[in-house]
């Protein structure tokens, strides 16, 4: 399981012979798990996460070597748990993305850079710029692919509970559940700027953090009706109360 409150990933490996690995648990921010893979000389790593239980690792291999699948879970957190286990909660403009290999060597893993001007911190440091690092991206005819990682688009706007940057294979409390996207809704009276969760889904309720289905976050291309959908200015008004309420010692977990 992934749990970002303390960045252990679990993993319940199907793979033959060397990369058999049964129950083993790993510490991302100490060991990197996808870097020797690629030092074997694959060109494509693939790997799915789902949103709301079980994940799978796929690792399509297009040069040499054996193929493996692996099984890790993300945990939905609540939105009090996201605000908790957030060390910063902006909502920001991306302004440029860019993939390279990070690492000593041209062997390294490959991670994707997200630059982004932060337009309102409500929690962490406040700062005129933050720069993401995500597992991940296409340097050259080298790739490795994350299907479920979120994703950004420059001009994008998004909220985001950052944890873990830098250090994790994804930078956001419960990796795609940790990014709101931020959306005009033209057909109010007044143009008013809503947040839609990361398959785009209204977000009509705090209750509903976590809750759509797999399917819908990765297959769902249409954009749906956003009027019912939060409000940017009361979804952060949840969150400073909700930070609020972790100040007095009161938020639940």
């Amino acid at each position: 399981m992934i749990d970002n409150s303390n960045s252990i990933l679990h993993m319940h490996a199907l793979v033959p012979g060397c990369f058999r690995m049964l129950g083993l648990a790993l510490t991302l921010p100490s060991f990197d798990p996808f870097g020797p893979l690629l030092s074997y000389g694959w060109s494509r790593l693939k790997l799915l996460i789902s949103a709301t239980g079980i994940v799978g690792v796929f690792i399509a291999v297009f040069a040499a070597g054996p193929s493996s699948a692996s099984a890790i879970s993300v945990i939905p957190p609540s939105f009090s748990q996201l605000v908790t286990r957030a060390s910063e909660v902006v909502r920001v403009e991306v302004v440029d993305i860019i993939s390279k290999f990070d690492g000593p060597d041209s062997n390294s893993t490959i991670y994707t850079y997200v630059r982004c001007r932060v337009i309102r911190a409500l929690k962490g440091e406040a700062r005129s710029e933050i720069e993401l690092r995500l597992l991940g991206g296409v340097v050259g005819d080298s790739g490795m692919e994350v299907l479920g990682m979120p994703k950004f688009v420059r001009g994008g706007k998004y909220i985001l509970f950052v944890s873990g940057n830098g250090v994790s294979f994804c930078p956001l409390v419960g990796v795609m559940h940790g990014q709101y996207h931020v959306v005009t809704d033209e057909r109010s009276e007044a143009t008013t700027e809503r947040v839609l969760q990361y398959n785009n889904q209204p977000l009509t309720s705090l209750a509903g953090i976590g809750q759509p289905s797999a399917e819908q976050s990765i297959q769902n291309s249409q954009r749906p009706s956003t009027s019912a959908s939060l409000s940017v200015a009361e979804f952060e008004q949840a969150i400073l109360s909700e930070l609020s309420t972790e100040r007095n010692g009161t938020s639940r977990r």
